[in-house]
């Protein structure tokens, strides 16, 4: 599995102790396309052809926010 995860995180002081931390994480950044399996059937037309995975693990780019707030 050939996967680039990444998270960017920002602070923003809002005086004294409080803050506020946005995130944004993305997925799969790449995009690259990951085959759980191939389609072994000798006498089917897809043989040899990758077979569709719904494991996150093999999910295409997705991307998150999300946001902290600090007291």
């Amino acid at each position: 599995i050939h996967r680039v995860d990444t998270r960017l995180q920002k602070r923003f002081s809002l005086g004294g102790r409080r803050s506020i931390d946005g995130m944004l994480e993305l997925f799969n950044l790449f995009d690259r396309g990951n085959y759980g399996s191939y389609t072994t059937n000798i006498d089917s037309a897809a043989y040899g052809q990758p077979v569709y995975n719904s494991n996150v693990a093999y999910g295409s780019r997705a991307a998150q926010l999300g946001f902290r707030f600090s007291f």
